[in-house]
């Protein structure tokens, strides 16, 4: 990426869907974003129950919970969204077999280390720079936003962290949609110019566990995470990072009960691994003759019924392999048993029965359905 940090992806042949958009679950902080015509990932783990993650000066956490999928059935990638690197965020699967071109957002810190790794393409930015990524009609601008990984000095003994702003804009540069990612933070007072500068966040995600190493919390609490959200007030909230690993001291219940002491629970959207927040984006924000209308009053909501089609990307295949484009989305369709990209919005999307037993991924090896039984399912919670 040249020093004005924007980058040209491979356009949508048919222009991009700013109407609908998904948030799917994969465990840890690893989501995939779907909107505009983008197919974001963030922070991507995909260790498994009982395997063990390094996390410097030889301390290390075993993991708990199995990935909602396995990095091979993962659909073509734009660019991945890297809050800093820790094994639990960037582990040796993702180093292993990630493809090494696909643009990575992260600290400069990251960049620098991905780049040794044999990366390509990172884009290490410090507080407050953007990049920008042009893709057809869609312009997606993601800021680094301030983050803290621990108290006082120690910090300096951890890898820097950033949060990450989401701006899904028009061709008009009018802003569709923005998500904010909190990434692994701490509550401190740098955070409190995010909604100075940004007052009108529709969705975060927001990274919790109380991580604990030696006795000091590195990450939000239920306490911190519902301060948050007060001090963010974003529209709609969704915790991630809750349950995964031996350091997470900070359980999913704890901040439920939180969120329900301090009457946000309208705001807040539950997700487990291998669940999908779908949403609607009003025509006021996006569409030239729906204008006028203000975001305040036209909020985002959540998509209770799944469209009919969603429009293919030409997007980076998301392991390296054969290195041709496009080679994970057969793959990662193989529940539904269909290739077509009209299908894929269904299988991220729409409510679907995961059997048990296995589905093929992207190499030709079986990947176990570790959620036996269970809804793929849209988790409504009112307006943003």
């Amino acid at each position: 990426m040249s020093e004005n940090r924007e980058m040209m992806l491979p356009s949508v042949m048919d222009g991009a869907d700013f109407q609908h958009g998904s948030i799917f679950f994969v465990g840890t902080a690893t989501v995939l974003v779907r909107y505009a015509g983008f197919t974001i990932l963030t922070d991507p783990n995909f260790l498994h129950s009982g395997d063990h993650v390094h996390l410097g000066y030889g301390m290390t956490s075993r993991r708990l919970t199995n990935p909602a999928l396995d990095i091979e059935a993962l659909p073509p990638l734009d660019l991945c969204v890297l809050s800093h690197l820790h094994g639990d965020h960037f582990d040796r699967i993702a180093e292993k077999k990630l493809n090494t071109a696909l643009p990575i957002v992260t600290t400069r810190h990251a960049a620098a280390s991905l780049r040794r790794k044999g990366f390509t393409a990172p884009q290490g930015l410090k507080t407050w720079e953007t990049a920008t990524f042009r893709k057809g009609a869609a312009t997606l601008r993601i800021t680094s936003m301030p983050g803290k990984h621990a108290p006082g000095p120690l910090s300096l003994l951890l890898p820097p962290v950033m949060g990450s702003l989401l701006e899904f804009q028009t061709a008009g540069e009018h802003t569709a949609l923005r998500l904010y990612i909190t990434g692994d933070t701490l509550i401190h007072e740098h955070l409190r110019e995010i909604p100075r500068r940004y007052p009108e966040i529709d969705l975060a995600l927001l990274h919790l566990g109380g991580t604990r190493i030696l006795g000091l919390m590195l990450t939000m609490d239920a306490d911190q995470g519902v301060e948050a959200i007060k001090m963010i007030r974003p529209r709609t909230a969704i915790p991630i990072h809750y349950n995964d690993y031996t350091v997470f001291k900070s359980p999913l219940r704890d901040f439920q009960k939180a969120v329900r002491a301090a009457g946000l629970e309208k705001k807040v959207v539950y997700l487990s691994h291998g669940e999908t927040y779908g949403f609607e984006v009003p025509a006021s924000r996006w569409h030239p003759q729906g204008r006028g209308t203000t975001a305040a009053a036209e909020a985002v909501r959540p998509e209770r019924q799944a469209p009919t089609s969603y429009q293919s990307a030409t997007a980076t295949s998301a392991t390296n392999g054969d290195g041709r484009r496009g080679s994970g989305i057969s793959a990662g369709l193989a529940l539904l048993g269909g290739a077509g990209i009209g299908a894929a919005i269904m299988y991220w999307s729409a409510p679907q029965k995961m059997a048990g037993g296995s589905r093929s991924g992207a190499n030709g090896k079986s990947i176990p359905s570790h959620r036996k039984g269970s809804a793929v399912e849209r988790k409504p919670s009112g307006r943003f």
